[in-house]
């Protein structure tokens, strides 16, 4: 079982990015609401934003370096997703607390890089009854 582990961990698939822990995607939002940020969820950035994000992401994290790249594959997905108005409506009815469930529903759907997330799995993590989802900034900002 650890030799698949092992060449799962060298091999980026770009029809399957492997899940990352939600705690990993959940600190680059953070992130961004901490740094007054949060807009690039809704627009996107442009490269020299995009590069400063990714810079910070890779001076704070100390984990394996495939998990790194699948998180930050995952969280410029999840920014792609969050263009779609449903996404969008529900978001600014939920506010920052909106963020933690689709960052933790973004860390584990599956993903294709050509085709990005379905936005409705999305959605659906918004709609439903998340319980259990850890303490972020982005939470306390919405209590």
């Amino acid at each position: 079982m650890q030799a698949v582990w092992h060449s799962q961990a060298t091999h980026l698939d770009p029809t399957d990015i492997a899940m990352v822990p939600a705690g990993a995607l959940q600190a680059v939002v953070d992130r961004l609401v901490e740094r007054g940020q949060a807009l690039i969820l809704f627009h996107g950035a442009p490269p020299a934003v995009r590069f400063e994000i990714e810079r910070a992401f890779w001076q704070d994290h100390a984990g394996d370096r495939m998990i790194g790249n699948a998180t930050l594959i995952r969280f410029w997905h999840l920014v792609d997703a969050m263009s779609a108005r449903r996404l969008k409506n529900l978001f600014l009815e939920r506010g920052y607390a909106a963020l933690a469930p689709l960052a933790a529903c973004a860390a584990s759907t599956r993903l294709n890089v050509h085709w990005g997330f379905k936005p409705q799995h999305l959605v659906a993590a918004l709609t439903a009854n998340v319980s259990g989802v850890p303490d972020s900034p982005a939470r306390r900002l919405a209590a």
